[in-house]
């Protein structure tokens, strides 16, 4: 008779026990600024360097299915993400936001969307409409660098997993051997 295995359950609290020092914890202050729910997949990096207008345009391009990293410099007095950035991830069919930086309205993002985001802040200024984006497809972090596949495809970057019980990072590539190819 064939032994059938199955495939541990993906969430944070699997990931670390299963992953242990491979699965890194993202900060307790970048937290839900949105209902708390479970998302979970591979990252696409952008980094802000002072500007939204071509942020809209990257993040509505951005590929499907990702959990999108906005490197904001972990800048908290001004947002470069709101109803706008928000409204083009979703076009983008992103899995959630993670913000290295702080987000513009919450109240409002809550009652707009069911996308999950999680942001180091929030803050009531709004940043410049003005170019200032670079595609550097990492950052790096307190918890080391945070990595998309790039443009040459090399290979799956990082994966993010979250939920309310606590948020993990971990390489794709890891994340599948050990949850499966369709896990993220």
């Amino acid at each position: 008779m064939d032994e059938k295995i199955s495939l541990p359950t993906l969430n944070p609290m699997t990931a670390c026990s299963i992953l242990g020092d491979k699965a890194r914890l993202i900060p307790p202050y970048i937290h839900f600024v949105t209902k708390p729910t479970f998302f979970a997949g591979p990252v696409f990096v952008i980094s802000v360097l002072g500007g939204t207008r071509r942020l809209d345009v990257i993040l509505k391009n951005a590929p499907p299915g990702r959990v999108i990293v906005i490197d904001a410099q972990c800048q908290t007095h001004t947002a470069f993400v709101g109803k706008s950035q928000v409204q083009a991830a979703i076009t983008a069919k992103a899995k959630g936001l993670l913000v290295l930086g702080a987000v513009h309205n919450p109240t409002l993002l809550n009652n707009q969307t069911s996308l999950p985001i999680m942001a180091m802040g929030v803050s009531a200024r709004m940043g410049d409409s003005d170019k200032g984006v670079t595609m550097r497809h990492y950052c790096y972090t307190d918890i080391g660098p945070i990595q998309d596949e790039g443009d040459d495809a090399i290979g799956p970057g990082d994966s993010v997993i979250c939920s309310e019980s606590g948020q993990v990072i971990a390489k794709t590539s890891d994340i599948r051997e050990k949850f499966g190819e369709k896990s993220v």
